[in-house]
C-alpha cells in the first residue's frame, strides 16, 4: 500500500474532554510539538499508513485493545504497554477500539550538540541515543511512564498560562517522561505469560 509522509503537525491541535492534542512549544518545549491522550466513546477509523518527517511517537496503553501495522508488520497493544516508532518508519493504528485510552507524544530530536530541557548538550546527545538506540516497537511501560503522563496532564490543568511555575513542571514532566520511555525501551523482555499460564494449567 502507499504511505504517506506527513508534517509533524498532522494531528489536528484540540482539547476536548474525549479527545487532547496540546503543543508544548508554547510552554517551553519546542521538542515535543504534540501530546496527545484519547478516550474512544465510540469506534473510530484508523489512521492511513504514514511517516512522520521528523519526530518519534510513543504511545501508552491505559485501557483496550488496540492494532498497529509498522513495516509490513502487526503489533497489539495491550494496557501497559508502549508502541515506538521513528521517522522512517511507516505505521498506522488499525483501529480506535471503544473505550480504548491511550496517550502519545511525539518528540522531536535537536541537532546534535544542542541542549534540550535544561540538559547540557552531551546530557542531551545521550538522552537522544538511549531513545534512538530503542531496537523494538513494542515493549513493556512502566508506573513511571504512566504517572509522568499524569505529571503533564495536571501541569496544563493546574497551573496558569505562561506561568514560571507551569514552564518548570511541563519540562520536568516532558524529561520523566522520555527517561522513563529510554530505561523502560531497553529492559530485558518479560518471561512469555503463556508459557507460564500452560505450566500452571500443567502443574
Amino acid at each position: 500500500p502507499s504511505v504517506k509522509r506527513i508534517p509533524t503537525t498532522f494531528c489536528q491541535y484540540m482539547d476536548t474532554p474525549d479527545r487532547r492534542v496540546v503543543d508544548l512549544a508554547p510552554d517551553g518545549v519546542p521538542e515535543i510539538p504534540v501530546l496527545g491522550r484519547n478516550k474512544a466513546t465510540k469506534v473510530r477509523p484508523g489512521a492511513v499508513l504514514h511517516r512522520h518527517s521528523d519526530v518519534m511517537e510513543f504511545t501508552f496503553c491505559r485501557r483496550g485493545n488496540l492494532k498497529f501495522d509498522c513495516n509490513g508488520k502487526v503489533y497489539g497493544l495491550l494496557p501497559g504497554g508502549i508502541f515506538f516508532t521513528r521517522p522512517r518508519d511507516a505505521h498506522r493504528l488499525r483501529i480506535n477500539s471503544m473505550g480504548s485510552v491511550v496517550e502519545w507524544i511525539f518528540f522531536r530530536p535537536p541537532k546534535r550538540g544542542a541542549g534540550i530541557l535544561g540538559l547540557s548538550p552531551d546530557e542531551t546527545d545521550w538522552l537522544v541515543g538511549r531513545l534512538k538506540s530503542i531496537s523494538v516497537h513494542l515493549f513493556d511501560g512502566t508506573k513511571v511512564v504512566g504517572d509522568a503522563y499524569e505529571a503533564l496532564f495536571a501541569a496544563l490543568d493546574r497551573t496558569d498560562c505562561g506561568s514560571a511555575e507551569r514552564r518548570v513542571r511541563i519540562r520536568k514532566g516532558a524529561l520523566d517522561l522520555l527517561l522513563a520511555f529510554a530505561d523502560a525501551g531497553h529492559r530485558p523482555p518479560r518471561k512469555d505469560s503463556g508459557t507460564e499460564l500452560r505450566n500452571l494449567v500443567e502443574r
